[in-house]
């Protein structure tokens, strides 16, 4: 089985990479392309980056407590080999230093750097970010004896997933900062530019259940065991009520009537669907016989 410490690390390392990208998106885009919008969120590039970082080391500090030993981590950094593991540590390492670097420079260093630089550290911190968000599906994708977990659509899932909770973090430290008068209207907008993101999760989610239906016995097993089994309150409780049909709800019913309120139950409950969905998948895919977690020998 995975661990808990191994669910913990892929999802608080998959949320912080998520929200450094959506930094990076408005940071880079709208600061190009819509200036007038990126002045309302401004005040949060420094913040998210900040937090992204933070979350992204807690997560690896779960991966160091799953290991065990210091020196297994140390193995992946001084005699790095070919495997996800290595890609996975050497993504959160140089996402982490190009992060802070890009912090660093954006509070204490940002008139003395030149143009070039910063933008070379922020698509740096971006090609990083996605790197962590692709890499904890493609490494659980690899492990082709779970059969439920071997599917090209896991990393979509996964990196989908991120992308929503990076955004539910956006929201959250909007609604944190509301009583120094930030505005409601910006983070209205980022929930309705969030909606396709939502939509497009729940397809690729649908596809991947009938893909594993029509898979092997094991992989169909896993699927009735989401659907019917003993995941399935998990999965249509957290998932699917609270993960994508709340914030949808919310975002169809209150359109022109949001409040701070109904944006941080929208930003919590998407958070809340991005656990649930690794939960549920992990819990699901690993055979319990394996007695399998994030441990190299």
């Amino acid at each position: 089985m995975f661990s808990q410490s191994a669910i913990w690390y892929i999802f608080f390392a998959g949320a912080g990479s998520g929200l450094a990208f959506v930094v990076f998106v408005i940071d880079s885009f709208l600061r190009r392309f819509r200036p007038w919008f990126f002045t309302q969120y401004r005040p949060f590039v420094a913040p998210g980056l900040f937090l992204g970082i933070a979350l992204t080391v807690l997560g690896a500090l779960f991966l160091f407590f799953d290991l065990g030993r210091p020196d297994r981590i140390l193995a992946f950094v001084l005699h790095p080999s070919p495997n996800a593991l290595t890609i996975g540590a050497w993504s959160v390492l140089a996402f982490t230093v190009c992060a802070a670097l890009q912090l660093q420079v954006r509070l204490r260093f940002a008139a003395a750097v030149p143009t070039a630089l910063h933008i070379a550290l922020r698509w740096a911190t971006a090609a990083s970010a996605a790197s962590v968000m692709l890499y904890t599906g493609l490494f659980i994708q690899s492990l082709s004896s779970l059969h439920f977990l071997a599917s090209p659509l896991l990393p979509l899932l996964f990196m989908l997933s991120s992308l929503s909770c990076g955004v539910a973090l956006l929201l959250l430290l909007g609604f944190l900062h509301q009583p120094r008068g930030i505005p409601l209207r910006p983070f209205v907008r980022l929930t309705k530019a969030h909606l396709p993101l939502l939509v497009l999760e729940l397809a690729v989610l649908i596809g991947y259940l009938v893909l594993m239906a029509g898979g092997t016995q094991a992989a169909s097993a896993g699927v009735a065991r989401l659907l019917s089994g003993d995941c399935s309150l998990a999965f249509w409780g957290g998932v699917v009520a609270v993960g994508l049909a709340l914030p949808l709800g919310l975002e169809l019913v209150l359109r022109g009537r949001a409040t701070w309120n109904s944006t941080a139950a929208y930003a919590l409950a998407c958070m809340a669907g991005g656990l649930a969905l690794r939960f549920c998948f992990l819990t699901v895919g690993a055979h319990p016989s394996m007695g399998l977690g994030l441990v190299v020998a």
